[in-house]
């Protein structure tokens, strides 16, 4: 396959075989078309060790804050990342196919002159803690009644790190994800006790963070209707 980034920073795919290109950026579009190509250099690499697309996105003035993007293959989802360090942000990339496992890589140059690899088993970036988040839901119903998280239960890798856990509620998913945390703890590796939630709202989220390595397998959640009772308030 091929790929490329169109002038109003599109991203498309060319498929042999296929006459027209795939355009396969739709979810992330109202992002994208803010990037001001005038001022940012825009970089793709495939990497196949995540077996997806890198979209590097970094501003050409000095190093500064920003935001790339990676696409999964596999799920067809787009998720952002950013380095903590600023002189970290790729200036150029290239994706090297050699013979050795360790010589497949993804190699980026960045504004401290240094050339790295993208490795997929590092425990941090170069020496600064790599933090992660991921926002799960939300939970909704059909009918957009009212729900109440009764509790969680998560059984995380056994050789996973401790990660922090909390419950976003609201009238509406978006006023849920901008919402501060009804309720939060941490989990460890391994099998977890039921935690105690209690927590109502028409839509639920829970977001799970930590600036170490860690395994997710699975989330019991217990959730039930509040009815059509309820359903004449917010």
């Amino acid at each position: 396959y091929t790929y490329f980034v169109s002038n109003h920073m599109g991203i498309y795919m060319m498929v042999p075989g296929q006459s027209a290109p795939q355009r396969i950026s739709q979810q992330i579009e109202q992002v994208l078309k803010a990037v001001d190509t005038g001022v940012n250099g825009i970089k793709l690499a495939w990497n196949d060790a995540f077996q997806g697309l890198d979209v590097f996105i970094t501003p050409l003035a000095a190093p500064g804050p920003t935001t790339h993007y990676h696409y999964d293959w596999r799920s067809k989802a787009w998720f952002p990342f950013a380095f903590a360090d600023e002189n970290h942000n790729p200036l150029c990339c290239v994706t090297l196919d050699g013979n050795a496992a360790g010589d497949r890589v993804t190699l980026i140059g960045s504004w401290d002159g240094y050339v790295r690899k993208i490795d997929p088993s590092a425990t941090d970036d170069d020496g600064t803690a790599i933090e992660s988040s991921v926002v799960i839901g939300p939970m909704l119903t059909k009918d957009f009644d009212e729900l109440i998280l009764y509790d969680l239960q998560p059984i995380l890798g056994d050789t996973s790190s401790d990660i922090d856990w909390e419950v976003l509620v609201g009238a509406t998913a978006e006023e849920a994800l901008a919402s501060e945390p009804v309720e939060s703890g941490t989990w460890s590796g391994g099998r977890n006790l039921s935690d105690p939630v209690r927590a109502a709202g028409h839509a639920i989220y829970v977001r799970l963070s930590s600036s170490s390595p860690w395994a997710m397998e699975a989330i019991r959640a217990r959730v039930a209707s509040q009815g059509k009772i309820r359903r004449r308030g917010r």
